[in-house]
Formats: structure tokens, sequence, C-alpha cells
């Protein structure tokens, strides 16, 4: 066997030196009066304990009573007839050169007698050096001790493998290991969290009997703890002879560690009960179960304890208290048990900084790390890591910028957590450009790194680019995890790449996350946002049990694409699979109920809503009072309002844009003043309802008013909201008004154009309309819909007809926009009001689609132009297509009336209008009797 290299031992290794005779010959150190304990870095568990080890004696070595121990060469034999004796056969002395650490300390040592030999001893034969360089390397045998001394070396510098392959060499060598061997091993082990090779070292220690020893017991617990393996712990445990603090610490430590927090909360009270007295390692194990099961009261009833106890609270206990009110929530008692800690190292501070940003108080934590550095405690990488989390959690991008370069001064940029910390910090302070540069500036980049910044292209609406990131990520041969496919599934989805969305759904299959229901619900929302509900079916049918976030998933798809009842559908199915819906999924069936106006069902949905306890969420109270808005049941979404335990903005609005829709423009004021007394600031949204219903009742001093509280709360830059000003002028007579708004806007957008366009197409100044429609052409504004509307509206009302035509035809050659029912109808109106009836019926004949209201308008202008003959004939045609409704009679009598000598013909009209109403009366009557007898065979 190879020669071990010498280690020097630690100063807490006692050495036990036999006496001296009289003679001066120098002292020799026999091993089996070493007394060995484990200092305080070694393990944890021995610290401040006293209990007394027994002096070390070797398996072979006979007892002390039988053999006459001498411990120096002068007694019975002469220096040369000892070293003969040694090179006679090597194999019977230990070898100790390896571990001496004392130059007093012999180089070799008999097994038996004890008789000791050095090397450097002046009186030596002169042929000793020469012999010695030709003894062979292993003849002469080390000692447990030396294994022990090497096996321990190679485990405090974390060489557990070689620790255990020393182990192995040690009985290949015929030596027997004994306890201390078996501690240090067991460690190894543990740390490396090889279960099979701790249960074949733990088959050793049973045969030699020292499995009821508290220290190697102890040890036991905490390998097989470590290892994941609890119940072979709590087997060790229970057969340890005398449990103290060090055996029961082990076992509360290792149920902490497997999620077993509660019992190991059971076990410190059945410590309590057996009266054995606990340390501050068993304090801050049980803290930490604590803290793990959010039991606050036990912990309170632990810091009583540790101040009854008279335990110093060092750093380590001070640590854990703080860490378990952090956790439970109580950052009070945290602040006022660090205040309490005598003395506080970084760990504390620390402590409490990450403690704020949980708690969501990120400037005070910034504060606190700031306060740190005043009292020359200089930040490690985990404080660095809490505070760039408090400038994130607050947007503080300088103060972010002023900690990146305290990091560069420490020396500690280069740290993964650190790098991606950063990323993630400048992401979130919405500085993606200095992301990127981080980013940029690391030199081996991690999986998290890659989705760290992959998820900040996604959160600034870069969905392209966090797919250009993701392909050049896979040429760098980086695996992506479930997170990466989370985050590159919503970019797929916000950038509405189908193909890049399937190629990465192949990829996901093949890298075995599928099973993943997260990313199966994303996967499923992915091909929802590109419009291909077929896949997103495929996809949820071969889920083989779908969750609550795919269910809602799937409704939430039908609702975007229009398929209220579709929605309603999957939601029953999945009642009837025993999925329990959550806030979200009655969000979406609720938006289904409003799409469709299902009233009925909607109120079912509520009732389901209120046994749920679900009610109380903020999100869905509001989406319940905008079903019932949108059902028609203002009286509903008002009782619901009024029972809501908070009211945010969200369902102030509306409740506002609920009255303004119904036309109670005047109580949607009132609301509005009402939310203001109650303290509740309007967002841009509440700005829009409430213009809405001033426009709506025509109150343009109300509308100014809430124009001045749009400048003060700094939302006058909103381009939606100051269409509605605009909107909300014209509508109240004011263009002046209207025109001051659009004229003062910093940025013109297609909405602001829209809008006044429309203002002036109301007012009746069509040339002006026509103008701003052509401006906004030159300043290459895309038109839509809603413009070509206005604009024809416009050329109607100031009766331009040439213009109209020109406008109306080259909607579709020129803007590629198809013509609706409204631009026909607007076109239609312009023509009638312009006296060319005939070629408005040749318009209407020609449309792609039959349109009542359209055939109505051209009856109005049969009136205004007394053309009776046409009105007879379109009257005619709309009770053909509606022969339930009378009002064509209404408009074809006012024909007559207006039209001179015909008020004979105009009295017959309303006789037929009279006497159909009557018809369809009494066939409404009898079909509620039909639907009220009862379907039996005697009817």
């Amino acid at each position: 066997m190879g020669a071990i290299s010498a280690q020097p031992l630690p100063n807490s290794v006692c050495l036990e030196t036999p006496q001296l005779s009289s003679k001066s010959a120098p002292r020799s150190e026999c091993p089996s009066s070493r007394q060995r304990q484990l200092s305080s870095s070694d393990n944890y568990a021995y610290r401040g304990q006293s209990h007394s080890i027994p002096s070390y004696r070797h398996p072979l070595q006979p007892p002390k009573a039988s053999v006459p121990v001498r411990h120096f060469t002068g007694e019975g034999k002469n220096l040369e007839e000892l070293w003969q004796q040694f090179f006679a056969d090597p194999s019977q002395w230990w070898d100790y050169r390896f571990d001496k650490t004392n130059v007093s300390h012999p180089d070799f040592k008999h097994k038996h007698t004890k008789e000791a030999l050095w090397i450097d001893k002046r009186s030596n034969p002169d042929w000793v050096q020469a012999e010695l360089t030709t003894l062979e390397v292993g003849v002469v045998q080390q000692s447990t001790f030396s294994w022990n001394t090497a096996i321990k070396q190679h485990v405090r510098i974390g060489h557990d493998e070689k620790a255990i392959h020393i182990l192995k060499q040690m009985q290949e060598e015929g030596l027997v290991p004994d306890n201390f061997t078996f501690l240090w091993i067991l460690r190894a082990c543990a740390s490396s969290g090889t279960l099979e090779e701790g249960r074949h070292v733990h088959s050793m220690v049973s045969q030699q009997g020292w499995e009821s020893d508290v220290f190697v017991g102890s040890s036991l617990v905490d390998m097989y703890a470590k290892c994941g393996s609890i119940e072979d712990a709590y087997e060790a445990f229970n057969k340890i002879a005398i449990h103290n603090s060090v055996s029961w610490t082990s076992l509360i430590t290792g149920y902490v560690k497997c999620g077993q927090a509660k019992k190991g909360l059971e076990l410190y009270r059945q410590m309590h009960l057996e009266m054995v007295k606990p340390d501050s390692v068993t304090y801050g194990a049980v803290l930490n179960a604590c803290a793990n099961c959010l039991a606050l009261e036990d912990g309170r009833l632990v810091h009583a304890q540790i101040i009854e106890s008279r335990c110093k609270l060092d750093d380590f206990v001070g640590s854990c208290l703080l860490d378990m009110y952090v956790k439970c929530g109580s950052i009070e008692e945290a602040w006022n048990a660090f205040n309490s800690m005598h003395t506080r190292n970084v760990v504390c501070w620390t402590t409490m900084i990450a403690g704020y940003v949980k708690c969501g108080f990120g400037e005070k934590a910034l504060e606190l790390y700031h306060k740190m550095q005043w009292q020359c405690i200089n930040p490690d990488t985990v404080t660095f890591l809490a505070a760039l989390h408090a400038c994130a959690s607050i947007a503080a991008l300088e103060e972010g910028r002023c900690i990146h370069s305290k990091i560069i001064e420490s020396g500690r940029e280069s740290h993964s957590l650190i790098e991606n910390c950063l990323v993630d910090m400048y992401i979130k302070c919405g500085s993606i450009h200095e992301a990127w540069k981080v980013f940029r500036n690391i030199r081996k980049h991690n999986v998290a790194c890659w989705t760290t910044m992959i998820i900040g292209y996604v959160k600034h609406g870069l969905g392209e680019k966090a797919l250009e990131l993701y392909k050049q990520m896979l040429v760098e041969q980086i695996q992506p995890d479930s997170g990466t496919f989370l985050y590159v599934l919503h970019a797929c989805a916000s950038a509405a790449a189908l193909e890049e969305g399937r190629h990465i759904h192949a990829h996901i299959i093949h890298s075995g996350c599928e099973l993943d229901t997260s990313i199966e619900a994303c996967i499923v929302d992915m091909y929802i946002k590109c419009g291909s509900m077929e896949e997103a079916s495929e996809v949820f049918n071969k889920i083989v049990q779908p969750d609550v976030v795919c269910w809602t998933a799937m409704i939430l798809g039908f609702v975007r694409c229009g398929q209220g009842q579709k929605a309603l559908q999957l939601y029953r199915q999945m009642l009837l699979e025993r999925v329990e819906p959550d806030s979200v999924t009655f969000v979406a069936v609720l938006t289904a109920c409003a799409s469709i106006s299902a009233l009925q069902e909607g109120r079912r949905i509520h009732v389901q809503i209120i046994q749920s306890g679900c009610i109380m969420n903020d999100f869905v109270g509001s989406c319940l009072v905008e079903m019932y808005v949108k059902c028609g049941s203002i009286e509903d979404a008002g009782r619901v309002f009024n029972n809501l335990g908070s009211r945010n903005v969200v369902c102030w609005t509306v409740m506002i844009m609920g009255f303004a829709k119904c036309g109670f423009g005047d109580t949607a004021v009132q609301l509005y003043h009402q939310m203001q007394m109650e303290k509740v600031e309007p967002d841009a949204v509440t700005f829009v309802a409430i213009l809405n219903a001033c426009a709506c009742i025509s109150a343009l001093e109300e509308g100014r008013c809430i124009h001045a509280q749009m400048l003060r709360s700094g939302t006058e830059h909103d381009n939606f909201v100051l269409g509605c000003l605009i909107d909300m002028y014209a509508k109240s007579g004011s263009i002046a008004d209207a025109c001051r708004v659009f004229n003062n806007m910093k940025s013109r957008d297609e909405v602001a154009y829209n809008a006044m366009i429309g203002a002036f197409s109301m007012h009746g100044q069509g040339k002006e309309a026509t103008r701003l429609f052509e401006q906004m052409c030159q300043e290459c504004l895309k038109v839509n819909n809603i413009t070509f509307v206005s604009v024809l509206t416009a050329c109607s009302h100031a009766c331009l007809v040439a213009e109209g035509l020109y406008y109306f035809e080259s909607m579709n050659a020129v803007y590629d926009i198809s013509a609706t029912m409204e631009h026909y109808a607007c076109f239609v109106d312009l023509l009638g009001r312009a006296g060319q009836l005939n070629e408005a019926e040749i318009m209407i004949e020609r449309m792609p689609y039959v349109s009542i209201p359209v055939w109505r308008t051209l009856l109005g202008a049969c009136r205004i132009y007394g053309n009776v003959k046409m009105g007879e004939r379109i009257a005619e045609q709309l009770l053909d297509m509606e022969p339930e409704n009378a009002s064509g009679y209404v408009l074809l009598s006012n024909i007559y009336a207006a039209a001179a000598g015909q008020w004979d013909r105009r009295d017959t009209a309303q006789r037929s209008s009279l006497e159909r109403q009557d018809i369809m009366s009494k066939q409404m009557k009898n079909a509620q009797c039909l639907r009220t007898i009862p379907c039996t065979d005697d009817v």
C-alpha cells in the first residue's frame, strides 16, 4: 500500500501523554491511551457536550494488566537490539511517521510491548539510516489512528468518496475500524447521499456493537436523515442506549429536512417530557420546524423557552428565530427579536432584509441594507441577493444600479446566482437593455440565466425576441427545463407564432416534459391564442386527468372565440368530472354568460360562487357585476355591488359603465361622486365610463369637472381617454371644446382622429370631417371601419353626395375594407337625404345581405319626399320579412299623411297596423296557454 502523506492534526485533538520514568528518555505516545473528541467545527451535534469519552484501545491490543508497558528504549534492551528487533519483523510495529503532531512523539512503536523508536535520535546506530532506505513501503503497518486521521482529512475537504475508499483499504489491511472511524465515515455518507454505502457501514457498526453508542448512533440518525430515509433514522434512534440532546437533535433535524416539520415538533415535545435539556442546536432545529409548517404559536413558545433557559441568543439561534417569525408572516415580532439581539452578524441582517422583501416592504429592506453597512457589516452573496430582490419588488432602478456597483467592488459579480438576480432586477425595473447587457457579459450561461432573460422579453411584450433567444439557447446546446418551456409557449401565444409553437410542442414531447400539468395547460392556451381551437381541443382530450387550470384554459379559449355556449357546456362537463372550479374558472364562465346574455345560467353560477367562498374575491365580484350589467339586469348588479365586502376601482367602474349603458347617466354620475367620497381613485377606464355617462345625458359642466380631474390625475395623455373626452364634448354640444382637446394632444392616433371626425359628423360639419380624414391619410395613419362610418355619416348630414360616393367606393378599392351593414346604411341615408331614392333602392338590392334597418331608412326617405308608390312597395317587403312587426304600417301611414289627399289611405294603414298588433297579441296569449297545459295522454 502506498504511503499516506502526513496531515497535521487540529488543535482540538487531545493527546494523553504517559508518565515518564526518572530517566530522561523522550515521551512516547500510546494509541491505547489516546482520548479523542470531535471539535465544534467537525460536527455541530457535539457542541456544548461534556460527556466523558473512554480511552481508546485497539481491538487486537491485550489488556493493560497482562502486558508490562515500556515507554522508552532504555529499559530492558539497548537501542541497537531494539532496532535489530524492528528490522527482523517490521510488521509487529505501528508506523506513526505520517501523523505525528509533535517531534517528541515516536516514529515506530511495538504493537504489544509498546517500545518506541525515533528515526532522528542521535544515539541511533549508524547502520539504521541505510536500512531504513531499503524498508519497503507498507511493511510497517499504520495504526487505526493513522487511518482515522487520513479519513478525517478527506471528509473535511469534501472528498467523501476517497474517505470511503480508504475505509475499504483499511479493512483489506486487516485493521478493524473503531467508533471514531465510523463517525467520520457516516459523515461522508451523509454529505454524499450514498444511502447503500451508509447501510453497509451500519451493518459493520452493528457487528462491532457500536450501535448503542450515543455519538455513533446520532451519526447514524443524521446519515439516514440526510440520505432521505427517515424510517431508518428513527429505527437507529430507538437503538441508542441513552438519548441525549445530540441524538434528539439529530432526529428532529432529520424530520425537518425530510419535510415532516410537524413530526419534528412532536419529537421536541417528547424530548421535553423525558427531561432532556435542549441546547442551541436543538433550538435552531425546532425553530426551523416551526418556520416550515408556519406554526407561529409553537415558535413563540420556543422563543419563551429560550429566554427561560438563559440560552445565549447567539447568531445561529438568533437567525433561526428571525427566519421563523418572517416565514410565519410576523415581521413585527421578527424586528423586535432582531433589536433584542446583543450581537448581529451578516446572517441576521440578511434574514431581516429578506423578510421585509417577502412581506412586501421593499423600501424598508433597502433602508436596513444601508443601516447594516453603516454599522460596518459587510454584505455577503445572500445579502446582495436579498437587496436586489428588494429593488426588483419596488422597481428601484437607481438603487439597483448602486448595488450592482457594490457587487462589482466586492468581486462577486461572476457568481451565477448574482448574475441571474441582476438580470431579473433590471427586467423588473423596466430596463430590458441593461438586463441584456448583464446577460451578454456572463461567461457561462446556465439554463436559469437563459430562462430569466426569456421571461424578461415575454413580460415586456417582445415575444419574437424571446423566441430568437430560445433558438440561440438551443444552438449553444443548453437543454430547456419546464420553466423555459412555459415562457417560450407564452411568447408564441403573444406573438401568435403558431408554427413556432408546434415546433416547441414537439420539443416538449421529445424532452418528456409533456406530463407536467402546467405545461399541458400552457400548450392548450398557446394553441387557443394562436387561433387553433382544433389543436387545443386535441391536446386537451389527450390529457389523462386534466386539472382545473387545463379546464379553465379551454373554457377561456371558447369564450375568446365567441363560443360562449360551448364554454358553458365544457364547464358543466368539468363539474360532472368532480373538478372544483377556482376563481379564474368562475371569471371565465361569467364572461361566457355575459357574452351570450345567459342570465339564468349566470344566476346559477352566482349561487355556486357563494357556496365555494370565492364571492370575497374582488376580481370575481367585479365579473359578477359585469355579467349582470351585460345581461341587462341592473338591479341584480346593484344588489351584488352593495353586498361586496371591499369594492375596488374595477367594481365601481363596472357599475358606472352599466348604468351609463342602460341609459341611467344621472345615476352613473351620482355613483361616481360616491366613489370619490369613499376615497377610491379613478383610473383611465373609470374616466372612460363616466365620460360616456356624461355624453348620454349631455352633462357638459359635469364633463368639464371630470376633465379637470383627469388633468390632476395624469391620465390626460391617454389617447383613448381623450377620444372619449372629445366624444363627450361633441355630444354635449360643445364642438369648440372638442377641437381644443384635439389640438392640444401631443400625439394623435387613429382613435383621436376617429373621435374628432365623428364630432364634426354629429354637428353637420361635413367639410371639416372630410378635411380631417384627408389629413389623417397624409399622416399615414391606418383608417378602419369606424373611420368610414364617421366620414359617410358626415357626408350624409351635409348632403355631400359626390364625396360620399367617392369614399364609399374607395373603401374596398383603395383601403381594402369590406363594406358592412353600417356603411350601407350610411350611404343609403346619404342618397335618401339627397332625394336619390331610385339609386338608394338599387344600392340596397345590390347589397350582399338583406338588412331590414336599411330598408326602413329608405322608407323614411320616401316619407320626406312623398314617394307613395315606392313607400308602399318597401312597406310590403318589410311586412313579408317581419310579419310580426307592424312598424311598416306606421311608416306607411306617415307617408300617406305627408302626401296631399291621402288621408283615407292613412286611416286604412293605421287600422291594418292595429289589427296586426291584435293578431300578434292573441297569438302570444295562445302560445302562453299552450305552455301551461300539462302534456298528458288525456289532453
